[in-house]
């Protein structure tokens, strides 16, 4: 949602959004309707706007751009609507409900293991290869001659 501001403050031009926002049809309808105090801006702080009407609070923050015109300054105006704590709960909820029934929930089988398989079975080992017998005596006959040099 945009409207536009003159050097003056005063709103000169806003999108359809805006307008029926306030209940209006027409840019002068917003107009009258503000003059009148029946539709009030009001500036929360820097970067949020309450806009009053028809005993109806909306909440919104805001960015400006300043533009350069053949008429003077001008400040573009756009609104985002301020989500309440409700509203951010129940769109919550909802995204999580979707995404719940969406993804089916997979159970993963559980692998029983029978413990007198793995501890009652004897395991029988045959060697493949048989290692080169070693003579110790001879081993440690090379390691003196070693040390004694």
């Amino acid at each position: 949602m945009y409207y536009i501001l003159n050097g003056s403050n005063q709103i000169i031009a806003a999108d359809t959004d805006v307008l029926t926002l306030c209940g209006v049809n027409h840019i002068d309808e917003l107009y009258v309707d503000i003059a009148t105090k029946k539709i009030s801006f009001t500036y929360t702080s820097e970067q949020n706007l309450d806009i009053n009407y028809l005993d109806t609070v909306e909440q919104f923050t805001l960015s400006k751009t300043i533009l350069s015109s053949l008429i003077g300054q001008l400040t573009i105006v756009n609104l985002s609507p301020v989500a309440t704590p409700l509203e951010t709960t129940l769109a919550l909820e909802d995204e999580l409900s979707t995404v719940l029934q969406e993804s089916p929930i997979v159970e993963t089988p559980v692998l029983e293991l029978d413990d007198t398989l793995l501890f009652d079975t004897p395991i029988a080992v045959t060697p493949t290869e048989e290692a080169p017998a070693l003579d110790l005596g001879e081993a440690l006959d090379d390691s003196l001659c070693l040390i004694r040099l």
